[in-house]
């Protein structure tokens, strides 16, 4: 994902969200950005239907290597994250 942001971080948006929290995302981006008010949760779409557990259970070493493939999406999404629960505290409770 970095390389698709090119020098932008999150603080070059007016607002950000995490799929991890994603109707308190969205509620934060309606009030940023002024958008009408928008339901309370949205239901969820595009599921897999084979998924029985809420994540992926996945092994050390498997974990360890998407991480060091991984290392600079790693850290936008973790920097996301921190600027998003200063921006809307509570946000994150879910995630």
């Amino acid at each position: 994902m970095t390389h698709y942001l090119a020098s932008l971080t999150p603080a070059n948006f007016a607002a950000i969200g995490v799929v991890e929290a994603f109707d308190e995302s969205i509620q934060h981006m309606a009030t940023v950005l002024d958008w009408p008010a928008s339901p309370a949760r949205i239901p969820p779409q595009n599921i897999n239907p084979q998924r029985r557990e809420s994540a992926y259970d996945l092994d050390h070493a498997t974990r360890r290597t998407l991480e060091e493939l991984n290392v600079e999406d790693f850290r936008l999404y973790r920097h996301a994250v921190d600027l998003l629960a200063a921006e809307a505290p509570g946000t994150l409770a879910a995630a």
